[in-house]
């Protein structure tokens, strides 16, 4: 890890400096490296069906249903 990462928040670094130490461009990606993020993880969708929550997942488990009290 560069040096420059742990001195100060990285919020605080030029936005060149810090799309350095990231091996990143500040104009974003090149047309090709889009197609190859593409290619490798898809278009940006959001997910069809709502994933239930933490509560509902718990309170359906075992423990759930045993807390009848």
């Amino acid at each position: 890890m560069p040096a420059n990462l742990t001195d100060r928040p990285w919020w605080l670094e030029p936005l060149s400096e810090a799309a350095g130490d990231l091996s990143a461009e500040v104009s974003g990606l090149s047309s090709r490296d889009a197609k190859a993020q593409f290619g490798r993880f898809g278009p940006n969708l959001f997910r069809e069906r709502q994933e239930k929550s933490l509560l509902v997942q718990y309170m359906s488990g075992p423990m759930g249903l045993s807390i009848n009290c």
